[in-house]
């Protein structure tokens, strides 16, 4: 059944179409026989792009995921193992000497390991670091006083399981020696460290 409204030239020059059995709406303009209906292409295209936006982000998602681990494995030998020194190990030692290093006399609060000069490593039950200090932005006179001479030789600690770290040894002036002269440290720690080389 098809109901067709008309209206009159006078009051409107457009005229629609309701196909009512067929359920599909015509729009037509005076003088003009074209039909339009809804894009389908835009939204094909819309689909597409959503799923490819969808895989692109799924392939991201899964490469960024993944992790690459590179931490060599540690070194032993005669009961000893050369270990990766942490943030916090490096930090705790420094806190030591800096409370000892003048004999209490002056705290040493800008200082730092020097770069790429730190050992860590464990015999037995204990664990055994080795470095030399120097001073960082900020340092007093007296702290860099203090990491002259003998202050600028390597410097040797040790840590029970549990414990705290203790200054057991400094390398003697120009300290140039190697840590295989340092009675205190295990001579096989001192040979994974390869005579703990100070870069003096």
């Amino acid at each position: 059944m098809i109901s067709t409204l008309a209206f009159r030239p006078g009051l409107a020059k457009w005229s629609a179409a309701l196909a009512v059995s067929t359920g599909v709406l015509l729009v037509g303009g005076c003088g003009s026989g074209k039909t339009t209906s809804a894009p389908t292409t835009s939204e094909s295209t819309s689909t597409s792009s959503t799923t490819a936006a969808s895989t692109s982000t799924a392939v991201n998602s899964t490469s960024s995921s993944v992790v690459v681990t590179t931490t060599a494995p540690a070194q032993t030998t005669g009961g000893c193992q050369n270990l990766v020194a942490t943030v916090t190990v490096k930090a705790a030692v420094t806190s030591t000497y800096g409370q000892v290093a003048t004999g209490g006399a002056l705290r040493l609060v800008h200082i730092a390991p020097a770069p790429g000069v730190f050992f860590y490593g464990e015999c037995a039950t204990r664990f055994y670091a080795a470095t030399r200090f120097v001073p960082t932005a900020g340092a007093t006179v007296n702290e860099d006083v203090a990491l002259q001479d003998d202050g600028a030789t390597m410097k040797y600690f040790s840590q029970p399981q549990g414990g705290t770290w203790s200054l057991i040894a400094s390398q003697g002036f120009p300290g140039t020696q190697g840590c295989g002269t340092i009675t205190q440290l295990p001579t096989a720690l001192a040979n994974l460290w390869n005579e703990c080389p100070s870069g003096l």
